[in-house]
């Protein structure tokens, strides 16, 4: 989707998924996240969390730690846009980003907005980071209305 970038700030809304690399990440290859905030267009900080079709790690990681089962948010092929195969949010482990940051990379075209999430799926999430004991109170209080 082409959206210059002075009005991608404008058009953020609670569900918005992007695809990008993030730095920290083993493997360096682009992962989608989604936008969990309640409200993206004033918020300076962006609270997202990001798709794994790790989804079997995933699961072993949980049941190893024993994190509540609804940090893992499993979505069907074809429940988003966007995810081709089955696929898993992991609650547990939040991306904190600038709103500013991704409109640098989406300057520099290291960023796709991709499509929005169904408003069940972002409760799913919402309700996961909430749930996650990994979670500290002052991230989860980015979405807490």
């Amino acid at each position: 989707m082409e959206i210059p970038p002075q009005i991608l700030k404008k058009i953020l809304k609670p569900g918005t998924a992007f695809l990008f690399d993030q730095e920290t990440f083993k493997g360096r290859k682009p992962h989608f996240f989604v936008v969990l905030n309640h409200n993206p267009q004033t918020d300076e900080l962006l609270l997202m969390v990001n798709a794994t079709t790790k989804v079997d790690n995933r699961r072993f990681e949980m049941e190893l730690t024993g994190v509540p089962e609804e940090t893992l948010v499993v979505v069907k092929a074809g429940e988003c846009s966007f995810l081709i195969k089955e696929s898993a949010f992991d609650c547990n482990f939040p991306t904190i980003r600038s709103v500013d940051d991704l409109v640098l990379k989406f300057q520099q075209k290291a960023l796709k907005m991709v499509g929005e999430i169904s408003e069940d799926l972002l409760s799913k999430l919402r309700f996961g980071v909430l749930q996650s004991p990994m979670v500290d109170d002052d991230t989860k209080k980015i979405i807490i209305k």
